[in-house]
């Protein structure tokens, strides 16, 4: 087996926890650039709104596509592209809900508001639920047993 085959898991976890390493990387900016910040629910915002339902599509979202993805994954695929898949499922997920814990970070460093955080954080222990590892995409790609001693060597 090629080692881009073996070091192919690696490198989608590395991409994922790149995703949810993005959202505390720039969590942490606003939080040191914020000034002013304040713990305020004022439904006059915008962002009252905006942010929840970023948050709640976000996830719904992500699942129904990540979902939809592994459902393409046939028994009767190699396990290459059973990987390829779940790697593709993965990023996208990720990606949509890292997209909407940026979103509540925004709005915490527009309005200085700490609310709009919690989005944020409840949007990385999603991302951090779904971490992809070999027992989740043996699960979700339904492998044999022999895929799953290959699995073992990647």
């Amino acid at each position: 087996m090629s080692d881009m085959k073996k070091a192919a898991f690696k490198i989608l976890q590395i991409i994922y926890g790149a995703l949810i390493m993005g959202v505390v990387a720039f969590l942490a900016i606003v939080l040191f650039l914020a000034d002013n910040l304040h713990f305020t629910v004022d439904m006059d915002d915008v962002f009252t709104i905006i942010v929840p339902l970023m948050t709640l599509s976000g996830i719904a979202i992500s699942v129904i596509l990540n979902n939809n993805f592994l459902k393409m994954i046939q028994p009767e695929d190699t396990l290459q592209t059973k990987l390829s898949k779940y790697q593709t499922a993965s990023i996208i997920g990720g990606a949509l809900l890292e997209g909407s814990a940026l979103i509540g970070v925004v709005a915490t460093f527009i309005s200085g508001n700490y609310f709009f955080l919690l989005f944020s954080v409840i949007l990385l222990i999603v991302m951090y639920m779904y971490f992809p590892n070999k027992q989740r995409f043996a699960q979700a790609a339904q492998l044999s047993f022999e895929e799953k001693s290959k699995l073992d060597t990647l």
